[in-house]
């Protein structure tokens, strides 16, 4: 009984789109076409557009971001001091001689 009500209903949608009739396509339509084509290309471009100015400003975000990071670590090398300088500083001192 299943089979059958399936063979009926796949029957009934073949014959449904087979005796569908086609929309005539007039030339008011291809106008509509390509002037909605132009609108895209000009939005494709504007995209393109805001595409590169993104780029170019992650880039520079990025570029900044580095340097930064990078100044910051040659600030730091030129800090660090080890303990024996400090404590053969801290002895010349108690001594009183002059360091530079």
């Amino acid at each position: 009984m299943r089979k059958v009500f399936l063979l009926v209903i796949t029957l009934i949608n073949l014959f449904g789109v087979s005796t569908a009739k086609g929309v005539p396509f007039t030339q008011e339509d291809r106008d509509r076409i390509i002037r909605l084509e132009v609108k895209v290309e000009a939005l494709q471009n504007q995209i393109d557009g805001l595409e590169t100015l993104i780029l170019w400003g992650f880039g520079v975000l990025f570029s900044g971001m580095g340097i930064l990071i990078g100044f910051g670590n040659v600030g730091r090398k030129k800090c660090y001091i080890s303990s024996d300088s400090i404590s053969l500083k801290r002895g010349m001192l108690a001594l009183g001689i002059k360091t530079q």
